[in-house]
């Protein structure tokens, strides 16, 4: 007898996996949430460090949309001073009006639209990540991408509002990664929107061009011929087209010359000797991106000594280098793509700020990590698939370990997000992360002196005055530190003692105006006249502007009856101080004790009308009427001299 069929059952439900289809579809904003979640408590945070050029006093940022035409002409920092650095990253600065106009001198904006850009790439680094690797493990790539969110040197990318063309760059080269690779049927609307992208990565930041050569390898490994060949077309087309509009806008300008203060590499004339330095930086920022084992917002000279090709430092990084060139080399060989992705992410963008192929314009900065930590990322995600398939038994304890490095890390960024409060919480900080750095120590005495009341106590004078001896003693041609040294020995009426300290610095450093003027202002206090004259002339000769160097300057000149002297003297002043009280009665007495009485008059006049009680003023008018012959005005200045005086 036939057995009758089973009565259909219902399946039984299967158990949520890691690999679930909707969890994964999730997993980017999970990740993009949790990486807005470690830094939402920057949003209180104020502008620290160049924040302030770019937006709190940038003139074409404070415009708001009326300064973007401005901002796409200019290089980076002409909206705050006039010296190019060779850069054009128009992006960023265009965002910053915007917000600026929404929300003016405000800092949260800029750093709510920070943290969503972070939140934004780290979401998206998965989608990209899993459509270009899809046979990479979910949990492999959900923990290298958590190491990523978590890793402290992200917090100068994100909490330092400037560094938003690092964020901007990353963003848009993510994006043209997902038009040209993670989609599963490519068309040729996904290549414009790629090259578009990719265009906008450039304007956001240059260094971003170093990944190009990646784009086309990974291309070139993925695609057919015509469609290799349409992409290279299009890529390289608007990178040229992009470097000459680059080069366009920056050559209108001269550039500025770095020195050894802004890249430590510099102080070494010897080419050879700059590359080993260069090689030891790379080795340095490999373990940093493993490892951040120390993090600073300035490595300034000397913070990173130079080094030789025998140094175990250079050797490492020659080793590091080396090695990471023959793996990369080997993957492309066997088309292992993923391995090829990690390395060039992770090597391509250190080489470039190592100064290996050509100085750049700093030492060293945690965010140039940021990228390479994508990379990183991505190898450990390669990592642990290598142990699945071949050494099941390292899998867990890697799991494990990258578990407890992502604590580690989080806790790490946290506290660092509390240093990048405002300049006073991270200069005061770094003055121990980074103790060798001269201009680590000049910032933190600068805020201590700037801390310092009407009527300071001995101590935290002495505490400013030794972070700049520490400075000095660093880099004896630290011109800064010697200027603020002495303007504490001089509110102190240490003059003598400020006059040693400006004496070094007349011979490790070019003339300064305002060195030239504090020796000036010493010697004038000790009524050494001659020697306070012959400085302050040569301040101003120099470029020192300050209105005191032209009073005292011009004082000395009238007491040596040079009056036609004194009266250009203070006339020059005038120009840049012309509502000063103190330059206007001066100039007024140079022009009358030259007989030029009606001019005197009107700078006398001038200036009591910003003063009206000033009884001097009263005085110098009643005597400039009554030389002039004019009796009733005198006797009117005379009446007004009274009912001031009480007389």
């Amino acid at each position: 007898m036939a057995k009758s069929p089973k009565k259909p059952t219902m399946a039984a439900a299967k158990a949520p996996t890691f690999s679930n289809d909707l969890l994964i579809k999730r997993l980017p904003w999970i990740l993009g949430l949790l990486a807005c979640f470690v830094y939402f408590s920057t949003i209180n945070h104020g502008f620290v460090l160049d924040d302030i050029a770019v937006i709190e006093q940038n003139a074409f940022v404070q415009q708001g949309w009326a300064g973007i035409p401005k901002i796409l002409t200019t290089f980076y920092w002409d909206g705050y001073w006039d010296q190019s650095s060779g850069i054009y990253r128009p992006l960023s600065l265009i965002l910053f009006a915007i917000e600026y106009a929404l929300s003016p001198k405000n800092p949260a904006i800029h750093h709510f639209v920070n943290i969503v850009f972070y939140g934004l790439i780290c979401g998206l680094s998965f989608r990209v990540l899993r459509g270009l690797f899809p046979s990479i493990s979910t949990i492999g790539l959900f923990l290298g991408l958590l190491l990523f969110i978590v890793h402290p040197a992200h917090t100068e990318v994100v909490a330092n509002i400037k560094s938003r063309d690092e964020l901007l760059a990353l963003f848009f080269f993510l994006g043209a990664c997902y038009f040209l690779f993670a989609k599963s049927e490519r068309t040729t609307r996904h290549l414009i929107f790629a090259v578009i992208l990719f265009l906008l990565a450039l304007l956001s930041k240059e260094g971003i061009l170093v990944l190009l050569p990646v784009l086309l390898i990974v291309e070139w490994l993925r695609s057919e011929r015509k469609q290799r060949l349409w992409t290279a077309l299009s890529l390289i087309g608007i990178s040229l087209l992009w470097f000459s509009w680059h080069q366009h806008v920056i050559g209108q300008y001269t550039p500025v010359e770095y020195t050894y203060q802004d890249n430590s590499i510099l102080a070494s004339p010897d080419l050879l000797q700059q590359k080993a330095t260069g090689l030891a930086i790379f080795g340095m920022y490999v373990l940093k991106t493993v490892y951040p084992y120390t993090l600073s917002y300035d490595y300034s000279f000397p913070q990173i000594p130079l080094a030789s090709f025998g140094s175990p430092a250079a050797l490492f990084g020659l080793a590091l280098l080396l090695a990471l060139l023959v793996v990369g080399i080997w993957s492309l060989r066997k088309k292992a793509t993923g391995l090829f992705v990690g390395i060039a992410l992770l090597a391509l963008p250190l080489v470039l700020a190592s100064h290996i192929l050509t100085p750049i314009g700093t030492t060293m900065a945690d965010r140039f990590l940021f990228v390479p930590s994508l990379g990183l990322a991505l190898l450990l995600a390669l990592l642990l698939d290598f142990f699945a398939l071949k050494k099941p038994s390292f899998v867990r304890p890697t799991q494990v370990s990258i578990g407890i490095l992502t604590v580690v890390f989080l806790v790490q960024a946290i506290q660092r997000n509390k240093d990048w409060e405002s300049n006073a919480t991270l200069f005061t900080s770094d003055v121990n992360h980074a103790p060798n750095s001269a201009r680590v120590h000049y910032n933190f005495g600068t805020l201590l002196q700037n801390q310092l009341g009407a009527t300071p106590s001995p101590e935290a004078v002495n505490q400013a005055f030794n972070e700049f001896t520490t400075a000095l003693s660093l880099d004896e041609q630290y011109t800064d530190a010697y200027i603020n040294r002495g303007t504490l020995l001089i509110a102190s009426k240490e003059y003598t003692k400020a006059i040693e300290n400006y004496r070094p610095a007349l011979i490790h450093c070019k003339p300064h105006p305002e060195i030239l003027g504090g020796l000036g202002e010493c010697y004038y206090k000790l009524e050494q006249k001659d020697s306070a004259l012959t400085y302050l002339q040569s301040a101003l000769d120099n470029g020192n502007t300050h209105a005191g160097t032209y009073e005292i300057c011009g004082t000395l000149l009238f007491e040596k009856l040079k009056f036609t002297d004194a009266e250009r003297c203070f006339a020059e002043g005038l120009k840049s101080y012309p509502d000063n009280v103190s330059l206007l009665t001066n100039y007024g007495n140079s022009l009358a004790a030259q007989q030029k009485f009606a001019a005197a008059i009107a700078a006398f006049e001038k200036a009591r009308s910003l003063e009206p009680n000033n009884t001097q003023l009263l005085l110098f008018l009643v005597k400039s009427y009554e030389s002039s012959g004019n009796s009733e005005m005198a006797m009117k200045y005379t009446e007004a001299w009274k009912k001031v005086t009480g007389h």
